[in-house]
């Protein structure tokens, strides 16, 4: 260990305090050791190393130094929730609701650890305890947005569908600018059949979120779903929606020609999983002719099960593209060669429309 000269250590505090402040994580954990190296108990260097570690995303090693810390500074509540945000990405979930329990024990109206258990009780599936704590949050912040969020969402899965609709429509009052929220209330309005409400819904946020394609997808899957409106009043609004929204991707010429004596064919869907749209798509695919057809799956989909492995076992070629983006999804199609592209998935949810209105095969089909 080197000599403890306070001149040169307070320097390189300084050194690591100004680059703690500027976002400079890195090199102020590098400071904060080079001074530790000098005076190893120095509470200031300790800090900013654990503080500096968790910034890093650097938990497993965050996690000592922030327990290290606690014990010299057990009152210190910005602490406990570091370090119980820490052992949760560490997957030490238990303890972390431990010291968040612990912590709300003297300081009961604390709000982002009663946001903290509540999140990570939800996410545990532990419903009861994420809704006690939400509803004690609520308590101390009313208008809090992400605590009404998710007891909409632990509503659903009491299929308390009318409660948690007020909840999410709150939520949204509250956060205009959510998207995801929008969605939610417009999804459970037609969940509990008030479908001229949920289209008057989408037209209202859609003035909101006027560039987001998803809620027009949403607005246009709604008019299946709500009596008297006019064949030529839908048709018009497609078509509305399709100039406002189908430039989502560019359209590019299309890709490598094909020399094969096959017609490649290609299917988008999200949904080649146990589904409705699997039990009508399974006996297409199973019934290709493969001596005249090369048969190609692009799935989104969030699942993988048994009629997953049935459906991969009866084409030329499967492509997961859940992760991937619709540019690269359109390049990849046009690279394919694909001479027949068939959409499965029209305007439903986490759909893939862009591709298709940027022509990403010769002939394009929307189907099921």
């Amino acid at each position: 260990m080197g000599s403890s000269n306070p001149l040169q250590i307070k320097a390189k505090l300084a050194l690591a305090d100004h680059a703690f402040d500027i976002g400079s994580f890195p090199d102020a954990y590098e400071h904060y050791c080079s001074v530790l190296s000098m005076s190893q108990d120095n509470p200031d260097a300790l800090t900013g190393k654990a503080l500096s570690l968790f910034h890093l995303g650097r938990y497993t090693e965050a996690v000592p130094a922030l327990r290290q810390l606690f014990l010299l500074m057990p009152d210190s509540e910005h602490l406990v929730l570091l370090l119980a945000e820490s052992l949760e990405r560490t997957g030490e979930a238990e303890e972390a609701k431990y010291l968040l329990k612990t912590m709300l024990i003297r300081f009961p109206g604390n709000i982002v650890a009663l946001s903290q258990l509540g999140r990570l009780c939800f996410e545990k599936g532990e419903y009861r305890e994420a809704r006690e704590s939400f509803v004690a949050l609520l308590h101390s912040d009313p208008e809090n947005a992400d605590a009404l969020m998710y007891l909409g969402h632990i509503l659903l899965k009491y299929q308390e569908f009318h409660e948690a609709l007020a909840y999410f429509k709150k939520a949204y009052s509250l956060n205009p600018l959510s998207a995801q929220l929008a969605e939610q209330v417009a999804w459970l309005l037609r969940l509990i059949g008030a479908h001229h409400e949920a289209l008057a819904w989408y037209r209202n946020v859609l003035d909101s979120h006027p560039h987001h394609a998803g809620l027009a997808s949403g607005y246009l899957f709604q008019l299946n779903f709500c009596h008297g409106l006019m064949p030529e009043f839908v048709a018009a609004e497609h078509c509305r929606m399709a100039s406002l929204y189908g430039c989502e991707l560019t359209s590019c010429p299309l890709g490598t020609v094909n020399n094969s004596d096959k017609i490649r064919i290609g299917y988008v869907s999200g949904d080649l999983h146990t589904h409705s749209v699997s039990y009508f798509f399974e006996p297409i695919l199973k019934y290709h002719d493969l001596n005249n057809f090369e048969v190609f799956c692009y799935s989104f989909g969030p699942m993988n099960d048994d009629t997953t492995g049935r459906l991969k076992s009866l084409v030329s070629r499967w492509r997961d593209v859940s992760t991937e983006s619709p540019v690269w999804l359109s390049e990849q199609i046009r690279e394919d060669g694909i001479q027949i592209l068939v959409d499965l998935t029209g305007h439903s949810g986490g759909n893939r429309l862009g591709v298709f209105a940027a022509r990403s095969a010769p002939v394009q089909i929307s189907w099921l």
